[in-house]
């Protein structure tokens, strides 16, 4: 899962070069809003219930229980999704006007794109509750890589941005379908009866502003600088944006794997394997995200240039290390959250988020109108620092977490090392750039060999799962034939 998350990741920055050198600035602030909305809107439409399937399911061998729960959730979505759509449908021409500088043509495949991406949600969801974790990363894969090269084809072949959405869409009908009729396979059809409706609700309508807090944030960056600056501006913004958030891309799969492993410990009252998973959790996390803020920081520019246009890199390339180092307390305030989901206080997060989002809009405005960009990524990191240190103050009352103070000093001691290599060779050109992204993660790890910060034992526990994974894998082959 780490690994798919980490090409999916990629993605973005796949296609950035073909919509950037395909489309004006303008018309790429137009594409971000629409990405944007298309991510936010679904969010909030699911109402947090695939968070119900994942807490209460996990545990669950009945056949029924998994189809009820499934279809009560999907229908609800569904329903809710569509209400949602034709709301948006009917208001397409002011939400041109506001968000697409007056592109109608995109404003109206909005809400078609909306509908499908909450269901598509659901149904991610339902792989990660039941663990299928292949099914989920060649989806998760297929999706990101879909899009892509449908974009770009549309793009490149001079349709413009409406070619974008289009080709955006056209990899949401596809996934859709073919999720869909796995899922169908797998457990069948029926029509729910709704039976635990409310307590699902009860448990998941908390947890919303938990689910699309980056997203919100996000949007509500980049609507704020729209509105204060300029598209213009939104597109220098998501570049730099684009390149510092991969960052939060390593909380992924900590964030999809380690509910549902600790709700079965949860519900064995095993609160030491739930302290063990989570300690390192947080020691693995810290172990690639430092070293990882440093290389992006010190790479910002080079990359920026490879992947976009010299303007995008000049305006932007100082905002990736303020994005990335928020991306590290992001990452922790995931790990830490999963202690408030798994004792069911998801009104706690959820108020702690909702302040949170508040307080980040009028600040976005604030320092946003006197900073410009900056401000607004600074106003992100001091949101993401500020939900970490709230989220920990109620989680560790329950369960207290060690976050290896003197690893964390070893850690940063030698990513300043590196960061220091890489501004004396100053890397330029793919080539340069490639060779630095080798050869920084080696050192780095000879470093913290060298100071004691990682320890052999410990390499050889990740070689070894390695290894199991690779004579499992050899295993089954065996066995099928």
């Amino acid at each position: 899962m780490g690994l798919s998350y980490l090409l999916v990741s990629l993605s973005p920055i796949i296609l950035l070069p073909f919509l950037t050198h395909n489309l004006t600035t303008e018309n790429f602030g137009v594409w971000v809003q629409f990405t944007i909305t298309v991510t936010i809107v679904p969010a909030i439409a699911i109402l947090g219930l695939p968070y119900s399937f994942v807490r209460y399911m996990s545990t669950s061998k009945s056949r029924e229980e998994i189809q009820e729960s499934f279809y009560t959730i999907s229908f609800v979505i569904a329903l809710v999704s569509m209400g949602l759509s034709l709301l948006l449908f009917l208001f397409a021409e002011p939400i041109s006007r506001a968000l697409f500088n007056d592109n109608l043509p995109v404003a109206l495949i909005l809400p078609v794109s909306i509908f499908f991406a909450a269901n598509i949600l659901v149904f991610f969801d339902f792989f990660r509750t039941l663990q299928k974790t292949r099914l989920y990363n060649f989806f998760y894969l297929l999706q990101a890589y879909l899009m892509v090269i449908l974009t770009a084809v549309l793009v490149v072949n001079g349709f413009g941005i409406l070619g974008a959405v289009v080709g955006f869409l056209i990899s949401q009908l596809i996934i859709f379908g073919m999720m869909l009729g796995i899922i169908i396979k797998n457990i069948g059809f029926i029509l729910p009866r709704f039976i635990n409706l409310r307590e699902y609700l009860h448990f998941s309508v908390p947890i919303v502003p938990t689910h699309i807090s980056t997203w919100i944030l996000d949007a509500s960056d980049r609507y704020v600088i729209g509105f204060l600056i300029s598209l213009t501006a939104v597109g220098f913004y998501s570049g730099g944006y684009t390149v510092g958030s991969l960052i939060m891309v390593l909380l992924s799969p900590f964030y999809t794997l380690l509910l549902p492993i600790l709700s079965k410990y949860y519900l064995e009252n095993d609160l030491h394997s739930i302290k063990r998973f989570l300690n390192h959790s947080l020691k693995l996390f810290l172990a690639v995200a430092i070293p990882f803020t440093f290389i992006l920081t010190f790479l910002s520019e080079p990359l920026l240039l490879l992947l976009s246009t010299p303007e995008i890199a000049a305006n932007s390339f100082f905002l990736v290390p303020v994005v990335a180092v928020g991306g590290i307390f992001y990452g922790l305030f995931g790990i830490v959250t999963q202690i408030i989901i798994l004792i069911k206080r998801t009104k706690l997060t959820g108020n702690i988020w909702m302040i949170i989002i508040i307080l980040n809009l009028v600040l976005d405005i604030l320092l946003g109108y006197r900073f410009g960009i900056f401000g607004v990524a600074f106003t992100s990191l001091v949101m993401f620092i500020i939900a970490f240190a709230a989220t920990s103050h109620f989680a560790f009352k329950v369960i207290n977490c060690n976050f290896y103070p003197t690893f964390i000093i070893k850690s940063i001691f030698s990513s300043s090392i590196i960061g220091l290599i890489l501004w004396l060779v100053n890397p330029h050109g793919i080539l340069d750039v490639v060779f630095a992204l080798i050869y920084c993660p080696i050192l780095y790890m000879i470093l913290m060999l060298v100071l004691r910060g990682i320890r052999t034992y410990e390499i050889l526990i990740l070689v070894n799962i390695f290894k199991d994974l690779i004579f499992y894998d050899k295993l089954k082959d065996l066995v099928r034939n």
